[in-house]
């Protein structure tokens, strides 16, 4: 029934068309939870199906700006049963009128699964918004949290969490009291949370507060159950290997999914050897999904390009490689090539990455690899970045296991929950 469009399945013919069951309904809207102008349309179609695709279409609220915010309430005063639809609310601190209203809303959606929380304009967030946020990660449904560019945000807030499986910190700085010291073994079981995914970008701007927090004995946030796990240091000039390999040490072995990006590299490129030595890949040996971040790039005097080598030697510590499904390496710059300075494809650049072609297009060493991605930061030359890339991949090629895509920024998804 998906094959066909979504105009013609929603089709209605008031004089022959049967009633559809609830659930076949519901599992339509969810096949149609991006379009908005479906959903809206196929509510006006009948009371039954009203009530399934309303719950689609207000199941993920944004609100950026006083206007949205006053919109969603005015709709949801007037439909009360649309705040127990909620399930993901997704706030921009835009406006500087928007905590009265917003604080109202997170008070009163019942079922709230997910909140994200940006700061884009650093205008501050106000006590009684952390005071109502905290109350609603009181709640038993609320699994997930995203902070996103907030300046100051109270570490007390997060020790109101009680359900917590998912939680993401992105160029967030924190404030307040650390909890106090607690033997771990005398925390109550249902007192910590179990977070299942970790994901933590360009923090140090506050002395890493929150990493303290995290490694501290008798932290509500317990690490021994995460899944997924993405780390982002690029930024962080001042993260210290003893407090990475701390926070590392506390990752189960059962970790299946992880991004990394290391602290700055060095002039000469290379990963520092304190970082290296404190990731010990060997440790995880269940890892299937892996993201590397390196960047590309090309000296004009020399003609010389090279992915960064700590990338081949970090693969190479894989434990299990067999049980890899899926490489994603996201390249931060690219190359620019010109007449000026032609570019040289030299046999040192040739033997790396024949030597990466041969490891990963391995049937014995990666039977369960599917694709290799890679994620080019490029505003101009991505076919010329692309075919230098491929040209040095030809198995890989040749499997159909190569990807490239262009992105600006990244692949934000990696370090999304």
């Amino acid at each position: 029934m998906y094959k066909h469009s979504p105009q013609l399945l929603l089709r209605p013919d008031h004089d022959n068309m049967p009633p559809l069951p609830l659930d076949i309904l519901g599992t339509t809207a969810e096949h149609l939870h991006n379009d908005t102008i479906t959903l809206k349309a196929a509510c006006l179609v009948a009371p039954l199906w009203r009530l399934a695709f309303q719950r689609i279409l207000f199941s993920h609220v944004h609100i950026k700006d006083e206007n949205s915010s006053n919109k969603f309430l005015a709709i949801s005063n007037d439909h009360l049963p649309f705040r127990s639809f909620v399930r993901s609310l997704e706030l921009e601190f835009r406006d500087d009128h928007m905590h009265g209203g917003v604080i109202f809303i997170i008070d009163n959606l019942p079922q709230l699964q997910s909140i994200v929380v940006r700061e884009p304009r650093h205008i501050g967030l106000l006590p009684e918004f952390c005071s109502a946020l905290r109350s609603a990660l009181g709640s038993k449904h609320l699994t997930s949290l995203t902070l996103q560019d907030i300046d100051f945000f109270p570490l007390q807030v997060l020790s109101g969490a009680i359900a917590l499986k998912s939680f993401s910190s992105i160029r967030t700085r924190y404030v307040g009291r650390e909890e106090p010291l607690v033997d771990h073994g005398q925390i109550q079981e249902h007192a910590a949370l179990r977070l299942h995914t970790l994901s933590l970008a360009d923090m140090g701007s506050d002395e890493h507060k929150l990493l303290k927090w995290l490694i501290r004995p008798g932290c509500r946030f317990d690490l021994r159950w995460v899944r997924r796990f993405h780390f982002d240091a690029e930024a962080d000039y001042a993260l210290e290997s003893q407090m990475f390999g701390s926070l590392l040490s506390m990752i189960p072995s059962t970790l299946e999914d992880l991004a990394y990006r290391p602290p700055p590299q060095s002039l000469d490129d290379t990963m520092p050897q304190d970082f290296l030595n404190a990731f010990n890949l060997t440790r995880f040996p269940n890892i299937r999904t892996l993201t590397l971040y390196t960047r590309l790039h090309r000296f004009y005097n020399f003609g010389e390009f090279e992915l960064l080598p700590w990338c081949i030697g970090f693969l190479l510590t894989l434990p299990t490689p067999s049980k890899l499904e899926s490489l994603a390496i996201q390249c931060r710059k690219s190359i620019t090539l010109t007449h000026r300075a032609p570019f040289n494809f030299d046999t040192r650049v040739q033997e790396r990455l024949d030597d990466l072609d041969g490891f990963l297009s391995s049937s014995t060493a990666f039977p369960n690899l599917m694709d290799v991605s890679f994620y080019l930061a490029v505003k101009e030359d991505f076919k010329a970045s692309k075919d230098i890339i491929a040209g040095g991949l030809c198995r890989l090629e040749r499997q159909d296991k190569l990807r490239f895509f262009e992105s600006q920024d990244g692949p934000n998804h990696f370090f999304s929950t």
